[in-house]
């Protein structure tokens, strides 16, 4: 029946959150922890990251949103973005959750600013299409909503383990090091995120156009945030 979504690819839509909850909910949760008690960072270092990070994103959103208006390949507009940014951004959150304690003040703020502005940037590349890709998936109103729902419940579950494993996983990998610790989880939930996104990709299909003109151009996107 056209329109009509299988099964699986309900479920596999549902997993993208599921790899997008089990690395933004690790980072939004323990990322200022790790920096400040892990990592050494001075808390204001960490705060003034966290909102210059905010301009960054308003700025990374709309020029991501422009390529994948202009993305065109086999496997559609934003599916691709799944399949090649999801390992990248992985390797990102490892990275940023890569302590190095020994340095100096000033190398651990650029390494900070550097590893989480270029996370910040991973993530958009993958959750901005992901969440677009629904509308590409369907017409049909009510396989959309089945999707959304997929995605809701997903995510629901992902925060709970989430909320549940990581601090005793965070001391059983260390044994005692919190170094270890997060850099352990980092690379675990770095292979969820990328192996859901992957999933999602293999399972999914982009079967409508939509048309970029919908959207603003971006030099307008970027007049409205400089205003």
């Amino acid at each position: 029946m056209p329109g009509k979504i299988s099964l699986i690819s309900k479920f596999a839509y549902g997993m993208g959150d599921v790899g997008c909850n089990f690395s933004w909910m690790f980072v939004g949760n323990f990322l200022m922890i790790f920096y400040t008690d892990v990592f050494g960072i001075s808390m204001g270092a960490v705060a003034t990251l966290m909102l210059l990070s905010r301009f960054w994103d308003a700025i990374n959103d709309p020029v991501i949103g422009s390529l994948t208006d202009k993305t065109h390949s086999r496997w559609g507009r934003f599916r691709p973005w799944l399949l090649f940014g999801a390992p990248i951004t992985a390797l990102l959150l490892t990275l940023t959750f890569w302590a190095h304690p020994e340095w100096s003040q000033t190398a651990k703020v650029v390494y900070m600013a550097i590893t989480y502005c270029l996370l910040v940037l991973g993530y958009t590349c993958v959750n901005l299409p992901y969440g677009t890709l629904c509308g590409a998936m369907t017409q049909d109103i009510d396989e959309r909503a089945q999707l959304n729902t997929s995605r809701s419940v997903s995510a629901m579950i992902a925060i709970g383990v989430i909320n549940i494993i990581t601090v005793p996983l965070i001391g059983w990998l260390g044994n005692d090091n919190p170094k270890q610790g997060y850099l352990s989880v980092a690379v675990i939930y770095g292979l969820i995120f990328a192996a859901c996104h992957l999933f999602c990709f293999s399972k999914t299909r982009e079967v409508v156009a939509i048309p970029p003109q919908q959207k603003l151009d971006l030099r307008t996107q970027l007049k409205a945030i400089v205003h």
